[in-house]
């Protein structure tokens, strides 16, 4: 059975009073087949990006970071992972800010396939 199908799945049991026979037992089998509301799509529409904008967003949200280089920084040590990680998760937020500043989300048709929409 189909993931998608089993999960809508609301009822499989034997019904035995529907027996004609002792050797065959039908089986009731429920579905919930409501159409679910398409979600708003997380894609953005790339090609509507509002670029000298975003990088301007983007260049003022990291205009203190310093650069990370693999040799020794200012105190003598090498960038710690924790370091490193914080700095990613500035980076990612500010592209996600300037994402949603300057870049439309994209729309998908009534026909699109929802796995690709999403």
């Amino acid at each position: 059975m189909d993931e998608n199908l089993y999960q809508r799945l609301k009822r499989c049991s034997p019904k035995k009073k529907w027996a004609l026979t002792l050797d065959h037992i039908p089986i009731q089998i429920q579905l919930d087949l409501d159409i679910k509301a398409q979600l708003n799509s997380k894609r953005y529409a790339i090609r509507k990006l509002n670029v000298d904008s975003f990088l301007n967003i983007i260049k003022q949200q990291l205009q203190d970071l310093e650069e990370i280089h693999p040799i020794l920084n200012k105190r003598g040590l090498l960038a710690t992972p924790k370091e490193i990680n914080q700095r990613l998760e500035r980076i990612q937020a500010a592209i996600k800010s300037g994402l949603k500043e300057h870049c439309p989300v994209s729309k998908p048709g009534p026909y699109a396939r929802h796995a690709w929409s999403v």
